[in-house]
């Protein structure tokens, strides 16, 4: 029996991106909604909470789906509603996601704008 683990994602519509995570192999659920962080992104912006098996899809995975399934580079017009971001749920989640958008940013030509933020409400 594996422990789920849980990672929230905004960047485009949240039900676009419920699509892209729900047909993952290794993850268990995707709830589609409205989520806020703290300070001056306390308001709500419309994101995902992935529900996942570490043992069969990893985290650095489900990141790198989610910059190139949305414009990560790209601070649009509508980022008040469409916030690039990944949620964290506990500080060492957030050591992870930061080293890994530090390694994938050579990946990409233009920098990831995508923001590493605490998960306040759902």
């Amino acid at each position: 029996m594996y422990k789920e683990a849980k990672i929230a994602l905004g960047g485009g519509c949240h039900w676009c991106t419920e699509a892209v995570f729900q047909a993952l192999k290794g993850v268990a659920n995707v709830s589609q909604g409205f989520i806020a962080s703290t300070n001056e992104n306390q308001t709500f912006s419309e994101a995902v909470v992935v529900h996942f098996n570490p043992e069969a899809i990893s985290l650095q995975t489900l990141i790198k789906i989610h910059l190139y399934t949305h414009k990560s580079t790209s601070a649009h017009a509508m980022r008040d509603k469409y916030r690039s971001a990944v949620y964290y749920f506990s500080d060492i989640q957030k050591a992870k996601i930061e080293n890994i958008l530090q390694m994938l940013q050579a990946d990409f030509e233009n920098t990831i704008i995508t923001q590493v933020l605490p998960f306040s409400m759902f």
